[in-house]
């Protein structure tokens, strides 16, 4: 069951229709997602058109997802990657234009600005969602439909006004604190390198030995941000 195959495709407003040549199977699965519903016309699993239940199926390591039909968006992902944008954005982009075309209930082609809009107004009204992944919506539309489809109009579409939050800065006592209740070695000293240098999670996670200058207290810090490198002291 680990090679599970979940074919993914546009069915109806808000929905998705997903498939498998092992049905018994994946109705194990369905069965742990709400509002799910089983389509006698089309033979075939109807689920809400949301994260979480995609999510609900890809965590139980037991299936894999294929987006089929309109879903597929292969010009979008050729496109992404020529550009070498990463796999994150990648995935972000394609799943904001997918939830487009459900909206819509349009192929990619004929989506207008007006659809564009009415799912950018529907998308921020009915989630909880922050200003950073709003804007992310904005860029991964625009980018598919006036880059790679080529329609100027959608570049009509600005991005909203983000608010900006203090940050939460912990004291010199609650960092030690935190230091010393660590009590492996290896997971004190990249705390500390964390802390000292400022690095990103991601930035920590593919950090290496070679990477530090213990002479000039210096470290190399390899595809940041936007894949660039960077020098900063530790």
């Amino acid at each position: 069951m680990a090679g599970l195959i979940v074919r993914v495709d546009c069915f109806g407003p808000g929905e998705f229709s997903v498939r498998s040549r092992y049905e018994s199977e994946l109705r194990d699965l369905i069965f742990l997602i709400p509002d799910s519903r089983w389509d006698s016309t089309f033979n075939c699993w109807v689920i809400p058109e949301e994260v979480e239940p995609l999510k609900t199926l890809t965590s139980t390591g037991k299936c894999s997802l294929k987006f089929e039909g309109l879903l597929a968006l292969a010009d979008l992902r050729e496109e992404l990657k020529l550009r070498r944008y990463s796999s994150q954005t990648l995935d972000a982009y394609e799943w904001i234009n997918r939830l487009l075309i459900v909206h819509s209930g349009k192929p990619a082609k004929r989506i207008t600005e007006e659809d564009a809009r009415a799912f950018l107004v529907t998308w921020s009204e009915s989630r909880q969602i922050a200003d950073s992944t709003f804007g992310l919506g904005i860029s991964a539309i625009r980018f598919y439909h006036g880059k790679v489809l080529g329609k100027r109009s959608m570049f009509r579409i600005g991005h909203g006004k983000r608010g900006r939050k203090l940050p939460r800065v912990l004291s010199l006592n609650e960092v030690h604190l935190i230091l010393e209740c660590t009590v492996n070695l290896k997971h004190r000293t990249l705390l500390t390198i964390v802390y000292s240098a400022g690095l990103r999670v991601s930035e920590a996670a593919n950090l290496r030995v070679t990477d530090l200058d213990f002479q000039r207290g210096t470290m190399n810090v390899l595809s940041g941000k936007g894949k660039k490198d960077r020098i900063t002291l530790f």
